[in-house]
């Protein structure tokens, strides 16, 4: 992983010391979600992720950060929410963290959501249907590896870059 630019690391700096510009609220039985607490510009980092332990193999809720490398993460990363069309996207950090970062202004209030398939190349468990309620939804959570060209192309910006390399590798 090549090392962070200046303005990365203090921005990365600035959101892990606040921690405050987003919450988790319960959104129903059993479910929670994380919502911002003032506005984020587009490409603002949301949230700086902090490794919490690398895994020998993936598990439901980790992230893949390399070819054959899962994490989880601290901190509110594992309460965002997936949906089909995404606020936020991801970079990933000079520790391989996941960041979220803002794909469009996002207001105070709002949800923070991530369309799981920016998160690893496959899924680890069988696919899940989605509920989403975007224009846009696929009905299913899938991994990087299933989403439609056109998708791939919208994320191209927005998408750690060992997914794309993955698909390089891999392509049909």
């Amino acid at each position: 992983m090549r090392p962070r630019a200046p303005d990365q690391a203090d921005a990365r700096s600035a959101a892990i010391a606040d921690r405050g510009a987003c919450e988790v609220r319960n959104v129903g039985a059993d479910e929670y979600g994380v919502f911002a607490t003032r506005r984020f510009a587009a490409k603002a980092l949301v949230i700086a992720g902090e490794v919490a332990e690398v895994l020998e193999k993936p598990t439901a809720g980790c992230h893949q950060v390399g070819e054959h490398i899962f994490v989880t993460h601290r901190g509110n990363t594992d309460k965002v929410r997936h949906c089909c069309d995404p606020n936020v996207g991801i970079r990933a950090s000079g520790d391989g963290a996941h960041d979220f970062y803002a794909r469009r202004a996002i207001m105070p209030g709002e949800e923070i959501t991530v369309d799981f398939a920016l998160c690893r190349y496959t899924t680890a468990t069988p696919r899940q249907r989605c509920r989403c309620g975007a224009a846009n939804c696929r009905g299913q959570i899938t991994g990087w590896k299933d989403l439609p060209a056109a998708q791939k192309a919208e994320y191209r910006d927005c998408a750690p870059s060992y997914l794309l390399a993955l698909d390089d590798k891999y392509a049909r």
